[in-house]
């Protein structure tokens, strides 16, 4: 995801006079990589992510959706996600609820509409289908 991430900053940077999206990126690249450490906590909003940047809320939010097109905790939820994701065809046979609580949501129906709304199909299903 955050290789994507790069490549297509590399790609989209503005060349006009206003800040290019490589700039962007360079500002934002150690929250992003906070973010891969700390995703698990589900503790971790706007204002941490603001304090580690250094940066307002509004501010930190108005340069994720220039660089992005989503808001820091839009990305943290992709995040979180993801690493359900390679939890759920990983080995063993652990329960949707244990990799929702490892992941860093607080309660498994969170979990479950969440990966619903963003791959179109349920954990469970999504692991059946990749396994």
């Amino acid at each position: 995801m955050l290789y994507r991430f790069l490549t297509d900053i590399k790609k989209f940077g503005r060349a006009d006079n206003m800040r290019s999206l490589s700039h962007y990126h360079e500002r934002l690249l150690p929250l992003m990589r906070y973010l891969e450490e700390v995703y698990r906590d589900p503790a971790v909003g706007l204002a941490d992510m603001a304090r580690f940047a250094g940066l307002s809320p509004q501010h930190l939010n108005h340069l994720f959706r220039a660089a992005t097109g989503m808001s820091p905790y839009q990305f943290l939820i992709h995040l979180r996600i993801q690493k359900a994701k390679e939890e759920l065809v990983g080995p063993g046979d652990r329960t949707i609820k244990a990799i929702a609580v490892q992941v860093g949501f607080l309660d498994a129906s969170h979990f479950v509409s969440t990966f619903r709304r963003l791959e179109q199909k349920t954990p469970e299903h999504y692991r059946r289908l990749h396994r």
